[in-house]
């Protein structure tokens, strides 16, 4: 994900992307798993956008993006047999 900002943030755009995304997902995968979201400081309100694998667009708060992130994190390794790769701004991590 390259030079993509947050309207909320401030910082010159190439300085670093403003968002995470999910490696690997295809369009057969659900259309309810995300594919990328706010960092958490981004609003500064505790909300955050993400975007679904459906293409459409949801602001939810930070305890529902956890709860969010942790019932993707089953059905990713029920129906792919590993954990999903979440790619951060300059680093790759797991859940």
């Amino acid at each position: 994900m390259r030079n993509c900002q947050c309207p909320m943030q401030s910082h010159a755009i190439d300085e670093f992307p403003d968002y995470a995304y999910v490696s690997g997902l295809s369009t057969q995968d659900p259309g309810c798993w995300p594919v990328a979201f706010d960092l958490a400081e981004n609003h500064g309100n505790g909300t955050r956008n993400v975007i679904a694998n459906s293409g459409t667009v949801h602001l939810i708060g930070e305890k529902e993006f956890g709860r969010m992130m942790e019932t993707f994190c089953i059905e990713y390794r029920r129906e792919k047999g590993c954990d999903p790769v979440i790619v951060y701004p300059g680093k790759s991590v797991e859940p």
